[in-house]
């Protein structure tokens, strides 16, 4: 990455990271995902009529449904299947919770965790989770 920008810097090239702007937009990051996901009754948290004191996280994260509820095992298959990715890391108390309501954050997810038990989601979908908003996670009952 170092490299890069003193690339950027010697040939006076600008460099703009969006982001944050991408997982907020109408149709972003986060509306991709709830898509792919096959996600019903889609809603921001603004829509939902919570109100954050943290603006960016309200715009950023959706609450949504998956048509049938599923177990962790099946979850973490459709991930990898919708997703087209080889690895999913699933964090549970119980190996036979149900998933229907989920809150999905793209980015790092970590500040998430307590709105999406506060919202009763049964799980977060998220790029990122660290150790200890993980375990809190698991503690609640959250996946």
């Amino acid at each position: 990455m170092g490299r890069i920008l003193q690339l950027a810097i010697l040939n006076g090239i600008s460099v703009l990271s969006a982001h944050t702007n991408l997982d907020a937009a109408n149709g972003g990051v986060n509306d991709a995902l709830t898509s792919l996901l096959g996600l019903n009754n889609v809603k921001s948290i603004q829509e939902a009529g919570v109100s954050l004191d943290e603006t960016v996280l309200a715009s950023i994260v959706r609450v949504g449904y998956f048509d049938k509820s599923m177990n962790i095992t099946e979850l973490s298959y459709f991930l990898k299947e919708r997703l087209r990715i080889e690895k999913v890391t699933v964090v549970s108390a119980s190996e036979t919770v149900q998933i229907r309501k989920v809150l999905i954050c793209g980015g790092s997810g970590g500040g998430a965790v307590k709105l999406a038990v506060e919202l009763d989601c049964d799980a977060l979908i998220s790029g990122d989770i660290k150790y200890h908003d993980a375990m809190f996670a698991m503690e609640t009952g959250l996946v």
